[in-house]
């Protein structure tokens, strides 16, 4: 597990349509492997990552749609200019993935160039009620409420 592993992970959910819980997870487990993320790295990445896919609950498609369209693979292949260079599980290099992957419905994994959302899943609020931050689903508000 490596820094840039990490941040991978941050973006594909990002480019998934975020999951607040994943503010809570990652940084768990990426503390028992001496990493620190941030909640402003997640707030950082999801300003830079396109939402290209708009999956429920708060979305169009089910996750079956996501997978017949190409799935996780589909999903890195969409972002195969930002994935940083790490090594998965399968001792497979992330980026030869991303290269391999395959979108096969252009509507439901979209490119980067044309996302449902300009930014990602999750976006982190600062205030007087939250001065160290706080999370928020932004795929998941109304626009007319943004």
């Amino acid at each position: 597990m490596t820094k840039n592993a990490f941040k991978n992970a941050i973006m594909l959910d990002m480019a998934l349509g975020g999951s607040t819980n994943t503010a809570l997870h990652l940084p768990a487990i990426a503390h028992e492997a001496g990493i620190a993320l941030p909640l402003t790295l997640f707030d950082r990445i999801s300003r830079s990552t396109p939402h290209i896919t708009d999956l429920l609950p708060s979305g169009e498609y089910f996750m079956e749609d996501f997978e017949y369209a190409g799935g996780v693979m589909g999903a890195l292949k969409a972002l195969e200019d930002k994935v940083l260079n790490a090594k998965t599980i399968s001792g497979k290099d992330i980026s030869t993935l991303a290269k391999n992957g395959q979108i096969c419905d252009p509507e439901v994994i979209r490119g980067t160039d044309n996302p449902f959302h300009a930014e990602g899943g999750i976006a982190v609020l600062k205030g007087n009620i939250a001065p160290a931050g706080s999370v928020v689903k932004q795929t998941a508000v109304a626009d007319k409420v943004k």
